[in-house]
């Protein structure tokens, strides 16, 4: 079996007395996690952006959904209407001229 070295706190050597590869390790996590960090952010936010396009667009089917809804349920009770008034005009209005009703409906 092979023994494994470890390997020494600080680099030996001319151009790097004194130099601590910690603070470089420590420097390159950081950077790591801050990518990620940034990564996520920006998924997080173009998924914010897709509900919110979607959200607006079936706020927008719905406004027209109920519009056209209003729209038909008048347009039905004027038809109704008018049909029940022209049957109604035609059932009273023939009694109107009845000897009856002629001196309630003249001008004085």
């Amino acid at each position: 079996m092979t023994r494994s070295r470890k390997l020494p706190p600080r680099l030996s050597g001319a151009g790097f007395r004194g130099f601590s590869l910690l603070p470089l390790a420590i420097s390159f996590v950081v950077l790591v996690c801050l990518s990620l960090l940034a990564i996520q952010l920006c998924m997080t936010l173009r998924a914010r952006e897709v509900q919110l396009n979607e959200a607006a667009r079936e706020s927008s089917n719905l406004a027209q959904s109920v519009a056209q809804h209003a729209y038909d349920t008048i347009k039905r009770l004027i038809r109704y209407w008018s049909h029940w008034w022209s049957g109604w005009r035609q059932m009273v209005f023939p009694i109107m001229n009845w000897p009856v009703f002629t001196n309630c409906w003249s001008p004085v």
